[in-house]
């Protein structure tokens, strides 16, 4: 089959994403099956750390948000490049399709330049559902806004507080300080184009 609908480098890292993302997942990690929702925030942290996918998010209900993933992930399925294998239709469950290879083997200059990044990113999160990407992503969605705008020294209360601005109380207050006490302790903090 030809590579009609998803032939450019941004489809290419894409599929490269769940393509890592279900290799690791033969060697017991994760535990998890790779939903629209974690493979919306695998490609925010993508971003973030610099892998030109040129997605531009928007925070939306489960955090960082850009629609054009939703047709690249089309574009895909449709080459065969990748398959939903979820047996429901409300759910998602991306794995590698037979054009594969095909596809990343057409991009494997580029993408050479950028699977460390993209192993790292997931293996990172590889652990985590979507509620728990969806937090982190948030958090770190708001921690980059408000670092990003010339907020210097933004206080934790203020980030904190745009979250919940953001979602409500869907997460507990408690959960929110963790997350971004990691995130500010990690390398997630320099992650911020």
């Amino acid at each position: 089959m030809d590579i009609l609908f998803s032939d450019s480098i941004r489809c290419a890292l894409l599929a490269k994403i769940i393509q890592i993302y279900n290799d690791n997942k033969e060697t017991g990690k994760p535990t998890g099956y790779l939903s629209r929702t974690v493979l919306q925030k695998l490609c925010y942290f993508a971003v973030s750390k610099g892998v030109p996918l040129g997605y531009d998010f928007e925070i939306y209900h489960f955090g960082p948000f850009d629609k054009t993933i939703y047709f690249d992930v089309e574009s895909l399925i449709a080459d065969e490049v990748i398959m939903d294998a979820s047996p429901q239709e409300k759910y998602s469950y991306y794995i590698p399709g037979p054009n594969v290879a095909a596809l990343i083997n057409r991009y494997a200059k580029e993408i050479s330049k950028f699977e460390g990044d993209i192993r790292e990113i997931v293996t990172m999160f590889d652990e985590l559902g979507p509620y728990e990407m969806e937090i982190v992503a948030t958090v770190h969605y708001v921690y980059k806004s408000r670092t990003g705008l010339g907020a210097r020294g933004a206080s934790d209360e203020s980030i904190i507080s745009d979250v919940y601005k953001l979602k409500g109380h869907k997460f507990k207050k408690e959960v929110v300080e963790k997350t971004l006490s990691i995130i500010k302790r990690t390398r997630l903090v320099g992650w911020a184009n």
